[in-house]
């Protein structure tokens, strides 16, 4: 989506108000940080994926300490080592500065992945549980261009009515206004219908 990459770049608002829309915003402090029900996430990278702690699970699910920990435990048998989670070594994990470790850490640590973290949270059936699970799936495990291809018809269309309201800014030419429409429909439709803002 260029036209919007070029209208985050001059009007500087389109990507926060995508965000704010679907309820995640990235910390402007931090690039690594991105802010899940109003707590904020460090992306962590291990073997290519995204992957969490149990403590990063607890704090945006306002769970006790231990909870994640616990499930995980009680529910060993149903994981995939290297699928669902990754036991890394505390060394590996201080090297490749995975988290914050103490020196006198010697235990391996979990570090799981977006499957592991699902089925951790499988019990987890509030409504904040909810909301968290989908935030973190769609900011967090996936990238940006997934999250968008799997929002709701309704959320397209709050999307869609954004980017309207953005190109009707003084200042855009009849050729971008084109190309905005183009990705809209694009969204809407998962069809593209413009190309090159040309109709």
């Amino acid at each position: 989506m260029n036209c919007i990459k070029e209208l985050r770049e001059t009007r500087n608002i389109t990507q926060e108000e995508i965000a704010e829309t679907l309820g995640v915003t990235k910390r402007k402090n931090k690039m690594n940080e991105i802010l899940i029900n109003q707590t904020a996430l460090t992306a962590r990278k291990y073997s290519g994926q995204r992957v969490l702690t149990f403590k990063d699970i607890d704090t945006v699910h306002q769970r006790p300490d231990g909870t994640a920990g616990r499930n995980f435990r009680e529910n060993r048998k149903h994981f995939i080592e290297n699928v669902d989670c990754f036991k890394v070594c505390a060394s590996e994990i201080r090297t490749h500065k995975i988290i914050d470790l103490s020196v006198k850490a010697h235990e391996d640590i979990t570090l799981v992945t977006e499957t592991g973290y699902l089925m951790i949270v499988k019990s987890f059936t509030d409504d904040l549980a909810w909301a968290v699970q989908r935030q973190l799936v769609n900011a967090y495990f996936r990238s940006r261009e997934q999250a968008q291809a799997e929002l709701s018809p309704k959320e397209k269309i709050r999307v869609a009515d954004i980017l309207l309201k953005t190109a009707k800014l003084d200042g855009i030419s009849k050729s971008v206004r084109s190309q905005i429409a183009g990705e809209i429909m694009e969204m809407l439709t998962g069809r593209e219908i413009f190309s090159n803002g040309n109709e």
